[in-house]
């Protein structure tokens, strides 16, 4: 190796997250897709949990009343926008906010500034792996996989590859980033 390029992102203390709930994984990947396009300087970290992580995860501390109980095709988008300012955050917030209003979600998106509370959802996003894994039969194995596809594909590829890993009785769950 003669040469590396090291890009990093700036690390502002104004920060908040919302967990989004969508009814079904197609819309939650429709949503991804409009943030990337549209709001890319905006999201600075996203999490995707499909039915079968929030089952797993659907007990832990922390987890909002409207993720327990769940028993659909539900899918979460933990989103999370930063800025240098308090003022510029609320202009994230919005734009987030109106980018996605013409979506539908089973509870109206919140975005929460408190660390108390979004460090609360990040932490539940840690767990998900874990608490997978745990809930997995006895003599089954779990599969890590990266897969890539063109943004504009993403809903229809998670559809289908979730119809595969349903009948598998595998969990679809990964990260999205506004930039990649």
């Amino acid at each position: 190796m003669k040469e590396i390029t090291l890009r990093t992102v700036e690390n502002y203390k104004d920060r908040a997250s919302a967990l989004m709930l969508f009814p079904t994984l197609r819309e939650a990947c429709e949503a991804i897709t409009i943030l990337k396009q549209k709001c890319e300087k905006e999201v600075d970290a996203g999490e995707l949990m499909d039915k079968v992580a929030l089952k797993a995860i659907s007990n832990k501390d922390g987890i909002p009343d409207y993720v327990k109980g769940l028993d659909g095709d539900e899918t979460a988008l933990l989103v999370e926008t930063r800025a240098p300012s308090t003022e510029e955050l609320d202009k994230n917030i919005e734009t987030i906010l109106q980018t996605l209003k013409s979506k539908k979600t089973v509870v109206p998106i919140e975005f929460t500034d408190k660390p108390q509370e979004y460090q609360k959802y990040w932490n539940i996003r840690k767990g998900v792996f874990p608490a997978s894994v745990g809930n997995r039969e006895r003599g089954t194995t779990s599969v890590i996989e990266d897969i890539a596809c063109p943004i504009e594909d993403l809903a229809e590829m998670a559809t289908r590859l979730q119809d595969i890993l349903d009948k598998h009785k595998y969990a679809l769950f990964g990260k999205f980033r506004g930039i990649t």
